[in-house]
């Protein structure tokens, strides 16, 4: 487009005018409403300087329309479970810590979010078998390589460590799930394991937390009554979260969420983390996981697009398209609509 400024009084605002309209030429065609508003005035006031000038184009630039408007698009990243999570394993979006319980304690680290998936696990368990009262210092050995605790009978006055043998057998057997279970007052709950009560002289012995893990708690014992004992040398059966549970349970717990963005059950075992305001803002919001079976496509949220600007009302003609603003369109809006004309 052309313009000739024959009313500018000043002859350097005339030439200034006509050197920087040229530069607006690859603008869309709708900025030459824009600026012949705020040229009217320039060219007829002889105090117009270049600055006036340089002003008044720049606001034409701002309003200015280069290619058919757009909405704004929210940014997402989606996290794919491929397999199992586990007890303790966390997602990481923003400043919200996704982390897998899967004990009725509901074990996780100080402020953040609970994802639970205890139900959705199988707890390893084990039998004991105790049908003779225990002489004194047999023993009955529980826990993680490195973490066991042993319960040794006594005849009486126990200690920490310790179970009374008792009068009998019974006795014996509920003194030992009691020092298990914390619950005689001498000894504190054991961490990994409870007891069940003495059922035909069984106990079992199940762990605190699902999952495959719990299948590495051992389990030994020096009785020496005939077929006393345990059953096997560690804790057996556990079954860890399937990556369908774990999608739930963390769209779940999302509502304890403090970051603005929504999470939704994707295809094929996703999660979808999706920006509340659309725009290119959010893509600042960094993912992370530790899950063995889980990947991010991305490091942050992407894809944000921020949308043109426009009052209501707004028209705009590109490409045999006309497009309308239906309501005020900021850069996180998504107010634009188009068809095609002819």
């Amino acid at each position: 487009m052309s313009r000739d400024f024959v009313k500018a009084n000043n002859p350097v605002i005339k030439k200034e005018l006509e050197d920087l309209w040229d530069e607006i030429d690859s603008v869309a065609g709708d900025a030459e409403g824009y600026a012949d508003d705020a040229v009217e005035a320039l060219q007829g006031d002889t105090t117009s300087t270049v600055a006036d000038v340089e002003d008044a184009l720049a606001t034409v630039s701002a309003k200015a329309i280069v290619g058919a408007p757009v909405n704004a698009v929210a940014a997402k990243a989606t996290l794919t479970l491929l397999g199992v999570v586990v007890h303790g394993e966390e997602i990481v979006v923003g400043d919200d810590t996704y982390q897998f319980a899967a004990d009725t304690n509901i074990s996780v680290t100080p402020g953040n979010i609970p994802v639970l998936i205890e139900a959705s696990t199988t707890k390893s368990n084990g039998a004991l078998t105790m049908v003779a009262q225990p002489g004194a210092t047999e023993t009955v050995v529980i826990g993680s390589v490195g973490s066991e605790v042993t319960y040794t009978f006594v005849g009486s006055n126990p200690v920490a460590g310790e179970v009374d043998v008792g009068a009998s057998a019974a006795e014996a057997q509920a003194n030992l799930v009691a020092a298990i279970n914390g619950t005689d007052g001498v000894n504190t709950a054991h961490t990994e394991v409870s007891a069940s009560a003495f059922n035909a002289n069984v106990s079992t012995i199940t762990a605190l937390i699902g999952g495959v893990a719990s299948d590495a708690i051992t389990t030994t014992d020096t009785l020496v009554g005939a077929g006393d004992g345990f059953a096997a040398g560690t804790l057996a059966n556990g079954a860890d979260c399937t990556a369908a549970n774990a999608v739930t349970a963390v769209v779940t717990a999302s509502i304890a969420a403090t970051e603005a963005v929504t999470v939704t059950d994707g295809a094929n075992d996703t999660l979808v983390f999706t920006a509340d305001v659309k725009g290119l803002a959010a893509e600042s919001i960094l993912t992370s996981t530790d899950c063995a079976n889980g990947t991010f496509d991305v490091a942050h949220l992407e894809g944000g697009v921020d949308g043109t600007l426009g009052d209501a009302g707004t028209l705009r003609v590109v490409s045999g398209r006309l497009h309308v603003a239906f309501a005020a369109n900021t850069i996180s809006d998504a107010n634009w609509q188009s068809c095609v004309i002819s």
